[in-house]
């Protein structure tokens, strides 16, 4: 029974480790695949919000209100001759932000369809292609290392959410996505960002604490995993009580460790003891949820020898 055990525990990781190469590269393809339309239609680039219904209009995609009670959206294909006609159709009811969203997805599916030689993926991994590229079109490259690098640099979660939508139309998760993905964005920035939420640990599903499930840095300079609990990085959490939804609450001179990047190959990171100003702000729990997300900024001063 042991063997048995163990043998089905490595297919599991195995399988696990085969998922995420799946993704790597299907989130690798959308990138490609998003900056190459971001030049081949850069009218439509040239503008946030981007306008997603001129986009769709543009590649071939019409759009049209379904009258009935479906939810979500959908990519509908229908052909005439030799061409295939694609339509996307939105649920009567949506609200803006999940619309942009949404319509940008199914544009991730067209665009994915549309290439001349396309991976051979499970559903899973088409659908975060698809994901990928919704977010990349929605925060277009050459806007997001100009503009929104001056918010991450303030430290201040309630502008960055702010910012999130008014320029982008999109949430400040999907944000920090684009910018993990974008590490010359962080590039010499004082400031951790992080999103938390109240969750057991991911691998051993036990343990429910506030934990980090995000995590954007100068990876050039500083380490900070995910899944760890906020209190093992930022130590006493007593002040977020006064944390209230929408409203950034502040603790200066706090003092917490790090693990700093040295410039050698070992030890690469060293954990180092640094002075901080930690700013919060506690979001409303997505429909269904329950729990809250916190957005942290964590601003330090790293010494200049490690």
């Amino acid at each position: 029974m042991q063997t048995k055990r163990m043998a089905t525990g490595r297919s599991r990781k195995q399988g696990n480790t085969k998922d995420r190469q799946c993704d790597n590269e299907a989130a690798k393809l959308a990138v490609e695949i998003a900056l190459a339309w971001q030049e081949r239609h850069a009218q439509q680039f040239s503008l946030v919000p981007i306008n997603l219904n001129a986009l769709a209009e543009e590649v071939g995609i019409s759009v049209e209100r379904n009258s009935g009670r479906a939810r979500g959206a959908y990519l509908v294909r229908s052909k005439t001759d030799s061409r295939t006609q694609y339509t996307m159709v939105l649920p009567p009811e949506m609200c803006t932000e999940k619309r942009r969203i949404a319509m940008a997805h199914e544009i991730g599916h067209f665009a994915f369809e549309r290439l001349e030689s396309r991976p051979k993926w499970e559903p899973k991994a088409i659908e975060h292609f698809a994901d990928i590229f919704a977010e990349e079109i929605l925060v277009p490259a050459t806007y997001a290392s100009c503009s929104i690098r001056k918010y991450l640099q303030q430290a201040d979660p309630t502008e960055l959410i702010r910012a999130s939508r008014r320029i982008y139309g999109v949430s400040v998760f999907m944000l920090l996505n684009v910018v993990k993905r974008r590490p010359a964005i962080m590039e010499q920035c004082n400031s951790v960002w992080l999103l938390a939420r109240y969750q057991a640990n991911r691998v051993t599903g036990l343990d429910p604490r506030l934990r980090i499930i995000q995590a954007v840095f100068d990876r050039n300079r500083v380490y900070v995993p995910t899944n760890k609990s906020v209190a093992a990085l930022l130590g006493d959490l007593s002040w977020l009580a006064s944390c209230s939804f929408g409203r950034t609450v502040m603790r200066e001179g706090a003092s917490i460790e790090v693990w700093a990047k040295t410039g050698h190959e070992k030890p690469k990171y060293k954990q180092v003891r640094v002075s901080a100003t930690l700013r919060v702000t506690k979001l409303r729990p997505a429909a269904g949820t329950g729990t809250p997300f916190f957005v942290f900024s964590v601003s330090i001063l790293l010494p200049s020898r490690l």
